[in-house]
């Protein structure tokens, strides 16, 4: 189990710093974490200030009820939204981005709609939740709540998305590279609708 960890440790590092180096994440917030058996394995609270510097030992490991296993730099405030999304569905993998582009459509309080095929079938009926602040119970049981009505979407397609008004998106998948592959389904979904609209004008 604790090689397990470890190794999990490794991944949410390398994953985090690419998704940095992308553009994905940025100096300003986002958290990426993973699950294993009744464990997650968490990046750290301001674990983007000064570029993503960040490594194993900072990252936080806990169990599904937010028990604390191992402190590293402590978890991210978003800690109870990643404990909602693996307690709503049985998803390994989950991203916190505040990235303009979905972020647009999620502070302007339009729901995306964009059509989409294939493998990522349902991109077109992404929730958006009720505002609520960061860090509150509030947010925590709209995210349940959006992640709920997922559900049958997950097991049959493998990821879920969720818009938060006011404040960015949720990303979560049957593993934390199919969650950064539907992350970036996500921006080009968002993009196209953007470049849809403008072309319209």
């Amino acid at each position: 189990m604790t090689a397990d960890i470890d190794s999990v440790k490794e991944l949410i590092v390398e994953r985090a710093k690419e998704l940095y180096s992308r553009g994905l994440f940025s100096t300003s917030g986002g958290n990426i974490s993973a699950r294993i058996h009744d464990t997650i394995v968490m990046t750290p609270r301001r674990a983007s200030e000064g570029g993503w510097k960040i490594n194993v030992q900072d990252l936080a490991v806990c169990d599904l009820e937010g028990n604390i296993i191992e402190k590293g730099r402590g978890p991210s405030i978003d800690l109870d939204l990643h404990l909602a999304a693996y307690n709503a569905l049985p998803a390994k993998g989950a991203i916190h981005s505040h990235h303009p582009l979905p972020s647009a459509f999620a502070f302007a309080g339009v729901p995306l709609v964009a059509q989409e095929g294939g493998e990522w079938r349902g991109l077109d009926k992404i929730p958006l939740i009720p505002y609520a602040p960061p860090g509150s119970t509030e947010l925590v049981a709209h995210l349940t709540e959006g992640f709920r009505q997922l559900r049958e979407r997950f097991e049959k397609h493998g990821y879920g998305i969720v818009l938060m008004k006011k404040h960015g998106a949720f990303i979560v998948g049957k593993d934390v590279d199919f969650a950064i592959r539907a992350y970036d389904r996500l921006l080009e979904a968002s993009l196209l609708v953007v470049l849809q609209k403008i072309i319209q004008l």
